[in-house]
């Protein structure tokens, strides 16, 4: 279990990760991961892209929000090579 001051803090770290990233990469399945708001990251993201290990959104959810999207087992979504 996570205490509060944990969450904020990975969530904040979350964030200055992505602001200097070129793609978000999923390798947990904390609560605060699991609904974030696409159009804030899309916005700090280089490139859309999303590399999800552990399965926690749907593709055809990415492929509505216009992200390229890989998960683990399952199709790709590529809506860009850029």
């Amino acid at each position: 279990m996570h205490s509060f001051g944990d969450i904020i803090f990975n969530v904040l770290l979350r964030n200055i990760n992505i602001k200097i990233s070129f793609n978000e990469i999923i390798v947990t399945e904390w609560p605060e991961f699991r609904m974030p708001n696409f159009r804030v990251i899309e916005k700090l993201l280089k490139t859309k892209t999303i590399f999800d290990g552990r399965n926690i959104y749907e593709p055809e959810d990415m492929k509505e929000l216009k992200f390229n999207y890989y998960s683990i087992g399952r199709k790709s979504i590529i809506i860009s090579k850029d």
